[in-house]
């Protein structure tokens, strides 16, 4: 039976300690981001108005005209493959025994999300390990990086923590039980 303090089952919606996974699509656990500051996700809904003569100045209705779902980190403990898969332009090259030759950073303009988005999943963490709580395991089927800059500090004093920002797309293919577009959803409970 599942837990009833599942990811989202606190009052305040905070996840706790938590791991990421990007590029899940496989449903294995490729690529560990490694130690956080912290985890967030954000979600919001924004409205248009819409006016009719007889409402007057004020809005007879309002429609959804998007919806905006993301996910920021901190990576504490940011190796050069992390540093590759968060942001664009930033790659390695490889010899035949996958060791790193060379590190590039080269121009990705007018690159599109489309073309980088993976999945990523959020694996709470309860009593020191990986919840395996269908409830806690969340998959965002279609995710890109957004980082927009970071900041290689090299002295003694300084924690060393690569902001980043991902947004979450739907996708069409993941529908919920009323046939709508998903971002995000746990795994499912099975019984």
């Amino acid at each position: 039976m599942a837990n009833t303090q599942h990811a989202f089952g606190s009052p305040n919606l905070e996840f706790g300690p938590c791991n990421l996974y990007f590029d899940t699509e496989t449903g294995g656990e490729n690529i560990d981001l490694g130690g956080f500051d912290s985890v967030k996700v954000s979600m919001s809904t924004k409205k248009i108005e819409l006016k009719e003569a007889q409402a007057g100045d004020r809005p007879a209705d309002r429609a959804v005209s998007s919806q905006v779902v993301q996910i920021t980190c901190g990576l504490s403990r940011a190796t050069a493959e992390r540093l590759a898969e968060v942001f664009q332009g930033f790659h390695l090259e490889t010899n035949s025994a996958d060791e790193v030759t060379r590190i590039w950073l080269s121009d990705r303009m007018a690159q599109r999300d489309s073309d980088i988005v993976k999945q990523m999943t959020l694996k709470v963490i309860r009593d020191g390990a990986e919840s395996t709580d269908p409830l806690d395991i969340i998959d965002f089927w279609k995710v890109a990086p957004m980082t927009e800059s970071v900041e290689l500090t090299f002295d003694a004093a300084t924690q060393r923590y690569f902001g980043v920002v991902f947004e979450c797309y739907k996708d069409d293919d993941h529908v919920d039980d009323e046939g709508k577009s998903t971002y995000f959803a746990s795994r499912e409970v099975t019984e």
